[in-house]
């Protein structure tokens, strides 16, 4: 099987780059300082991808770079998130493209947000050319993965760097709601692609559940530690999510069991 991928050095990228099995042509960004060393992997700067060859049949096609980063300019993240995703789809020939996007879509729907229109951008070219090239197209949207060898500043991480303090402030609502999801549920998930795609040409995925609220994660966390600090919570308001009609939605999800054993494994 053969997966051309973008965000190949982003934490899924990697963990799909090590748990999949296919033949990975990596594209990044020239001043990417990805570790790439994979028997199964081919690594190419995205201006050199005329190098790989027009005739290999992608089976996947999976974009999991960021719609859009704040170090980058407009007209950069315009040039990765937009142009390449369309100079790849009328390059290469691709059977299935996967597209990652998140639940914060829901959350920031209607405010000028750079994220979110970014995001819409790449799905309106996925899914206008799919016809045209006659490719299956996945929209997936993902809540908060976490999982082992994750160095990203992400909630999990900041309550175990500060467990031994006397408080720990929380810049949110107690009662904001978060949508943990462990990366080997995602894995498995892609590792049953082909199953999962015996369906229409356009195919939505809700991959979270109904969510925990922060002061319950939060819980979960006090209850695998010794020391007890004080929690604080700062925010005044707090997130909801809106209903979607989309053809997946894995509820319910054991929180208690999955963070549980998470935090276990990580202090």
């Amino acid at each position: 099987m053969n997966i051309l991928i973008s965000g190949s050095s982003s934490y899924v990228g990697e963990e799909v780059l090590k748990n999949l099995n296919a033949n990975f042509y990596c594209l990044i960004n020239k001043n990417s300082k990805s570790q790439i060393n994979l028997e199964n992997s081919n690594k190419f700067v995205i201006s050199q991808m005329h190098k790989i060859n027009k005739d290999i049949k992608f089976d996947y096609f999976f974009h999991f770079a960021g719609s859009f980063s704040k170090q980058y300019s407009v007209i950069n993240n315009f040039y990765v998130s937009v142009l390449i995703p369309l100079k790849l789809l009328f390059y290469f020939k691709i059977d299935k493209v996967v597209f990652l996007d998140t639940y914060w879509h829901f959350l920031l729907n209607k405010q000028l947000n750079m994220y979110v229109i970014f995001k819409k951008i790449n799905n309106l070219i996925f899914y206008t050319f799919s016809s045209k090239f006659n490719y299956k197209y996945m929209r997936i949207f993902m809540g908060d993965l976490y999982g082992e060898n994750d160095s990203r500043e992400k909630i999990d991480k900041y309550l175990i760097k500060n467990q031994n303090t006397d408080e720990i402030i929380l810049n949110s609502n107690s009662k904001t709601l978060i949508f943990p999801i462990h990366i080997k549920k995602f894995i498995n998930f892609l590792n049953n692609l082909d199953r999962n795609f015996n369906f229409d040409k356009y195919s939505k995925f809700n991959f979270f559940g109904n969510g925990i609220s922060l002061k319950d994660y939060v819980d979960i966390f006090l209850s695998t530690i010794q020391s007890k600090p004080k929690i604080i919570f700062k925010g005044k308001t707090s997130n909801k999510i809106m209903k979607s009609n989309l053809q997946l939605c894995l509820l319910p999800i054991n929180y208690q069991k999955e963070l549980s054993n998470h935090f276990n494994a990580e202090i």
